[in-house]
């Protein structure tokens, strides 16, 4: 129950789903930050861990129960089916309880018998597969479980509003390199605000491939935010010149000057893709 102060007077809220209640985590403007490293635009921080577990996943199992339920996924009172045993289940346990769902949890044997006590104290009803057959079989439970209950299959890692992208450079023997998009899994895209995540804005190559595939795959998204951590001059004009400046914009924590003839930020950590998997420094 809430109350809202109009003049002399306090407005009951009284909420039409229990779905309403939701993302009421706090906003923070970053002021101090921004006055320190003279920053021309506002910055903000979202405090996920205000919820019940103290966990971001908190906000992620409780939006993905309202999200199905608007779009009529998810009927009241319906038992909500999901691969999950760590961190997520427990926020979705909690979301369930609050929310009124009953919830099977499919998991693989293996997972700690003091994991599945405690998540069947949250109310989740276990169901367990052969470990040998891995995620495959715990998957195979739940699409039994759906066919036996007629609950609704959550499978967050498919329907998280998520995009994975696969891309690299692929170096000829005069070192020089096209990029090669190699995997692709995204959600619909149109109309939609998207936001990359790139640690490092070198050429702009890469960046550019991946938002044109990603476009081409799943729509035109309503605006598009890339956030990096450093870039370089000629990578942010590159991503500038290729990317809509109507509904596209840039946020980089960094901005070096140049680059090495090997395409390498100066004087920055390299290419990221080369210091988790390879060794072209």
């Amino acid at each position: 129950m809430r109350f809202r102060r109009e003049g002399s007077c306090f407005v009951l809220n009284i909420h039409k789903s229990y779905y309403e209640t939701l993302y009421s985590r706090p906003v923070v403007a970053l002021s101090g930050y921004c006055a320190k490293y003279d920053l021309p635009d506002s910055l903000y921080a979202y405090l996920a861990y205000g919820g019940t577990t103290g966990s971001a996943k908190d906000a992620l199992a409780e939006g993905m129960l309202a999200l199905a339920t608007e779009k009529g996924l998810l009927q009241p009172g319906q038992t909500v089916i999901e691969c999950s045993s760590g961190s997520f289940a427990v926020a979705l346990a909690v979301a369930c309880a609050h929310s009124r769902h009953p919830l099977m949890l499919c998991m693989p044997a293996t997972v700690p018998l003091e994991r599945q006590q405690m998540l069947t104290k949250f109310g989740a009803q276990i169901v367990l597969s052969n470990y040998v057959y891995g995620r495959r079989g715990v998957e195979q439970r739940a699409q039994e479980a759906v066919e036996q209950t007629g609950g609704y299959f959550l499978n967050y890692f498919d329907n998280a509003q998520n995009a994975f992208v696969s891309a690299y450079r692929k170096y000829s023997k005069d070192n020089s390199f096209n990029i090669k998009v190699e995997y692709i899994s995204t959600c619909e895209l149109t109309g939609k605000t998207l936001i990359i995540a790139d640690p490092m804005l070198a050429t702009g190559s890469s960046l550019v491939m991946t938002y044109n595939a990603l476009v081409e795959k799943a729509g035109m998204p309503k605006f598009t935010h890339v956030a990096t951590v450093i870039g370089s001059e000629e990578g942010v004009e590159y991503a500038k010149k290729h990317l809509s400046a109507n509904n596209c914009k840039i946020w980089c924590g960094s901005l070096d000057a140049e680059m090495t003839v090997k395409s390498y930020i100066v004087p920055g950590m390299g290419d990221a893709g080369d210091l988790a998997y390879g060794e072209k420094l």
